[in-house]
């Protein structure tokens, strides 16, 4: 492979630094190099899982897709809940504190709990 000219690298660190409006005090326009390490981190993960959902589908067949589907449908639906309970009780901590609300506040669950963990163990 060949490397790039002066001029391309010129450009191209000219795009990434465009800066449209320089009296705006919000957010500036711009990747550091920091930011394309983690682009491009960012592809070699979604190219690994692409790589490796091809090697289980071909191994597995159709139960992969089978499974990959159902795990997208559990995962849409606490993402729903999720923000169902961000709109009903908005908090800091969010999953955590969702979490503790609705399983762990009522110590009639906690105890029922406690009693099916013993009673699976005997």
């Amino acid at each position: 492979m060949s490397e790039p000219s002066e001029g391309a690298l010129t450009a191209a660190a000219d795009v990434l630094h465009v800066d449209d409006h320089p009296d705006d005090a919000g957010l500036g326009k711009g990747l550091a190099r920091r930011h394309m390490n983690l682009v491009a981190l960012g592809g070699v993960i979604g190219a690994g899982l692409s790589v490796g959902s091809g090697v289980v589908i071909g191994q597995a067949g159709r139960a992969a897709i089978v499974s990959f589907v159902v795990a997208g449908l559990i995962t849409v639906l606490v993402m729903r809940m999720l923000a169902e309970m961000a709109v009903d009780r908005p908090a800091l901590g969010s999953f955590y504190i969702y979490a503790r609300e609705s399983l762990w506040a009522p110590r009639r669950i906690r105890g029922r709990l406690a009693v099916l963990v013993l009673l699976h163990g005997v």
